[in-house]
């Protein structure tokens, strides 16, 4: 859970915005990018920025940004983040925050689009904690999760090689950009690499 010390009123109202449409307004075939994702995002975000050394407002906006990085899901699947990124700044207008932080959390919300290239530390944070189940024991359960998603939306059926293939190139060419994320992700993505290719079909 995230400290008292840093759920100051902008975090928690943001956690209750996000909470509200997360759980209430995203599309019912959104298995794998739900509430439970961005709430498992936003802790990664406070334990990577915790360790990385960012200052008070950097956490704040990282901590936004993390809660509203997916809510733009609600209206659009492809290209969510520019949905996502206006619903951030329209919501930080109306708390009265100023421009230099909405345009921050826009940034970090757009450092998760796919070919990450984040430039600042918060940024580089976000992006870390958005893909941090790459690095974790429960990969095959949201791996899991992340096909029947694209299998509903696409309407389709994801054949086993294909969709084995497609996670053991992602893995093997993405890298997290903080140490804290290195430090504690890396040697477990290397081992969901190897489940992979074990479970690749002959």
């Amino acid at each position: 859970m995230i400290p008292d010390k840093y759920k100051q009123t902008l975090i928690q109202k943001a956690e209750a915005f996000c909470t509200q449409l997360l759980k209430s307004k995203l599309p019912a075939n959104l298995v794998f990018h739900n509430y439970q994702h961005t709430a498992a995002v936003a802790k990664a975000a406070y334990e990577i920025g915790l360790h990385s050394g960012l200052s008070a407002e950097e956490m704040q906006v990282l901590l936004v940004a993390a809660w509203f990085h997916d809510t733009g899901y609600r209206d659009k699947y492809k290209g969510h983040e520019e949905i996502s990124k206006q619903i951030a700044t329209d919501f930080l207008r109306t708390q009265g925050a100023h421009v230099s932080f909405r345009e921050q959390v826009a940034a970090c919300i757009e450092a998760t689009r796919q070919a990450q290239q984040p430039e600042t530390l918060p940024e580089q944070a976000l992006c870390d904690a958005d893909l941090s189940h790459l690095g974790k024991p429960s990969f095959p359960t949201s791996s899991q999760k992340l096909r029947k998603e694209r299998e509903l939306v696409s309407g389709t059926t994801i054949p086993d090689r294909e969709w084995h293939c497609q996670n053991i190139s992602f893995l093997e060419s993405h890298t997290f950009f903080t140490s804290y994320a290195k430090g504690s992700y890396d040697a477990q993505k290397n081992k969901n690499i190897l489940r992979e290719r074990e479970l690749l079909p002959l």
